[in-house]
């Protein structure tokens, strides 16, 4: 799960410095919504909403070591989808 989540980060910060050598303005960009997006990361309704699910699993017995990774990447897939559209 750690080598994912450092190959998808690894893979935006490539992507992010590659476009920003075509176009410089995208850095700051680029570096502020990576900041802001870890903030949002720990916002106290995405917590609760994990935490939630991960006691209930638990509660039942079940897997649940990756509920926020998958947690973080429906999310993320959303907020792309979004940006897109």
């Amino acid at each position: 799960m750690f080598a994912a989540l450092a190959a998808i980060n690894g893979a935006a910060w490539i992507a992010l410095l590659g476009a920003a050598r075509s176009f410089p303005t995208l850095l700051p960009l680029g570096i502020t919504a990576y900041v802001l997006g870890l903030r949002h990361a720990v916002d106290i309704d995405h917590i609760a909403a994990i935490d939630g699910t991960t006691r209930k699993l638990m509660h039942q017995g079940k897997p649940a070591e990756s509920v926020g990774f998958f947690f973080s990447l429906g999310h993320s897939t959303i907020v792309v989808v979004l940006s897109v559209v």
